[in-house]
């Protein structure tokens, strides 16, 4: 036990940056910084735990109309355990298998369960608090609509959070092991691993779109909705039945479900840690290799290859920047098998025709938004900064060849899929000139004030590329300043009313286009420092 505290307690202070707080020095730079990180991360999470109550006050209204209340907590728990298991899918790979702490942990006295047990509590703690953020608003709320509940009713909300969580983590640890392994077969086993976890995603979320059908043909042999929808995955219902009727028995049946497979991976797993990571460690090699000439190309062409196997080197990387994106290109093409009589119907709705390129702008904003690889490109850097800064390079050639990889990903997709998107809703021209405009806009901001915010909080200590792509604090950032923009969007337009779209369009392609000025100029400027001083 001594030896899983000591492990954990060097991966939080290394993976989430806690040395900073650790020196004496007061009142230093870096203790600033992350104090001003900290506050802006608390911001965050208020805003976020905001927003899902606001979204399970209307959920819970509407369910109460009907009589379904009860299905409030099961769709939170559902709910839950996808976002767990989509973020875990491909971060697990980096966290619990070939990190770069390996050899060394390897090479201390301690077993491999103590190992394997830190990593995967290291890979629950983002998900707890995804849980958390998700389940304890829910379940507030429906405390709130249900009279008679006691005090054992968060209790048990508590624990169901713990537990939660660890099915889909199991699942996904599994998946992402096979995925790699599978990949290691191959030349380019990073390319065979971003296109299986990619695979594998896309499958699922299809099968969400097809989840009303799912639903119906298991309630056919149902007693009730709840028992129909219970048999999608069995824990959520233990969770809502303790819950509902404060039962501590279907509450020890929730924590035996989740708790025992999780015992047989670590007991299974621990066993086959070192095997796992020697396997996901071999490289295709080949035999008959021969010198070939050598090719000379431009400084800006050379920065932008190393970019791009920087980018596809790193699945997480690819899967956590790509894959909103390819999402967006698939809901795109959903459209164009949408049933004609059904889109008339809706065309003939007020102000429809007008409002549905608006709505597809803020998707295709949200998927450039989390599409953004300049908040981790300076950071993956890591202890090789120096080799790039002794280059006889200019600091905005680096800067170019970062944000043009961004851009190759969000506009060439972005403008597909507005395309796409015009067909199957058949926008009007000026609608899609419009979105075109935005999209090219806003991915040139998102690209250079991720940049900008990755110079001002880089890591470039990082044990795991999982950590800089989804944990670093200007990737949280950057996110916060997207939702900022689509949320103040949003209600400038539904507080004022706004009738004349046109004109709040262009007011807007405004404000973004002098947003992207100040941040060209800041970059060239500050940023410039910012780099030089690394």
């Amino acid at each position: 036990m001594n030896n899983l505290w000591v492990v954990l307690k060097a991966t939080f202070i290394n993976d989430w940056g806690l040395n900073g707080f650790s020196k004496n020095v007061s009142g230093t730079k870096e203790k600033r910084k992350m104090m001003m990180s900290s506050l802006v991360l608390l911001i965050g999470a208020m805003a976020i735990a905001f927003t899902v109550t606001m979204y399970a006050y209307l959920m819970a209204d509407a369910l109460e109309s009907i009589g379904f209340l009860d299905l409030l907590l099961m769709m939170a728990g559902l709910m839950s355990v996808m976002m767990v298991f989509f973020t875990s899918i491909y971060k697990a790979q980096g966290t619990l298998f070939t990190s770069r702490d390996y050899d060394m942990l390897m090479s201390l006295p301690i077993k491999n369960s103590v190992i394997l047990t830190s990593k995967i509590i290291n890979l629950l703690v983002f998900n707890w608090i995804f849980t958390a953020f998700v389940l304890i608003p829910t379940g507030v709320i429906y405390y709130m609509r249900v009279p008679g509940l006691s005090w054992l009713y968060f209790v048990i909300l508590i624990i169901s959070v713990i537990f939660m969580p660890l099915i889909p983590v199991i699942i996904a640890s599994i998946l992402a092991v096979f995925i790699s392994y599978f990949a290691t077969k191959f030349k380019h086993k990073n390319l065979v691993t971003i296109l299986g976890a990619t695979i594998v995603t896309l499958l699922i979320l299809i099968g969400s779109f097809n989840m009303n059908s799912i639903i119906e043909s298991l309630m056919i042999n149902s007693a009730s909705i709840m028992e129909g929808i219970g048999k999608i995955y069995i824990p959520v219902t233990f969770f809502t039945n303790a819950l509902r009727d404060t039962n501590l028995i279907e509450l020890v049946k929730l924590i035996a479900i989740s708790i025992v497979p999780f015992i047989i991976f670590i007991i299974v797993f621990s066993r086959l840690f070192g095997k796992i990571n020697a396997r996901l460690g071999e490289n295709y090699k080949k035999a008959n290799y021969k010198i070939q000439s050598l090719k000379s190309s431009s400084i800006a062409k050379a920065l932008l290859q190393k970019e791009i196997r920087r980018y596809f080197s790193t699945p997480i990387y690819v899967l956590n920047t790509g894959i909103g994106m390819i999402i967006i290109l698939v809901a795109s093409i959903a459209t164009l098998f949408v049933d004609g009589q059904t889109l008339a119907m809706y065309m003939e709705i007020p102000y429809v025709d007008e409002l549905m390129p608006l709505n597809v702008l803020l998707i295709i904003a949200f998927g450039i938004g989390i599409s953004c690889t300049t908040t981790s490109s300076i950071s993956l850097e890591g202890k090789n900064l120096w080799i790039m800064k002794s280059l006889p390079i200019r600091e905005k050639d680096i800067f170019r060849g970062k944000i043009l990889l961004n851009l190759i990903i969000t506009i060439p997709l972005g403008i597909l899929a507005n395309l796409i998107f015009s067909i199957g809703l058949k926008f009007s021209f000026a609608a899609l000139v419009w979105n075109l405009a935005f999209t090219i806009v806003f991915s040139l901001l998102t690209a250079i004030v991720g940049l900008l915010i990755n110079l001002y909080l880089p890591k470039l200590d990082w044990v795991s590329p999982t950590v800089v792509v989804k944990q670093s604090a200007a990737v949280m950032i950057e996110m916060l300043f997207v939702f900022a923009i689509i949320g103040l969007s949003i209600g400038v337009f539904l507080l004022f009313k706004i009738t004349n779209i046109t004109m709040f369009l262009l007011l807007l392609l405004g404000i973004l286009v002098i947003l992207l000025i100040i941040s060209y100029r800041l970059l060239n400027t500050i940023g410039i420092k910012k780099f030089i001083k690394l």
